[in-house]
């Protein structure tokens, strides 16, 4: 078995191109010539009139798709945040608890509230800073 002979490109020259003409002209006339001229124009139109609609489609469903998909992404990032702020936050000790406490696990002074008894009125730390201020304050 030989090679195969390269394969050619076709180019239609001027010569090809004026004899492609003078054939049309004989066999369908000089009558009929405008006719097939703007039909096949039209055709051409309607064409490429339709690539571009199915070109425009396409990029459209891309866009689509891909806004879908960035959308999914954000989604799952804020719940995987979310997710990782709900860790933490259960992992974080409890406000009052041993913060100022003994280490024994019981409230500390401003856990257990100024007011008697040891009961949390939730205004113990502003009393407790307001008091604070009055006794560094000088006398005028």
């Amino acid at each position: 078995m030989g090679t195969l002979p390269p394969i050619q490109e076709a180019n239609l020259g001027v010569p090809d191109s004026l004899f492609l003409m003078v054939l049309a002209l004989v066999v369908f006339g000089p009558r009929r010539l405008p006719q097939i001229g703007r039909q096949i124009g039209k055709l051409m139109y309607e064409f490429r009139k339709a690539s571009n609609d199915f070109k425009f489609q396409m990029e459209e469903e891309l866009r689509t798709a891909e806004e879908a998909d960035r959308r999914k992404r954000e989604e799952e990032e804020r719940q995987r945040k979310l997710a990782l702020a709900a860790t933490a936050t259960s992992e974080a000790p409890q406000p009052g608890l041993e913060a100022h406490g003994t280490g024994s696990g019981q409230p500390g002074p401003l856990a257990a509230g100024a007011g008697a008894g040891g009961e949390f009125d939730g205004n113990c730390f502003q009393r407790r800073t307001l008091s604070l201020w009055d006794e560094t304050r000088s006398p005028d």
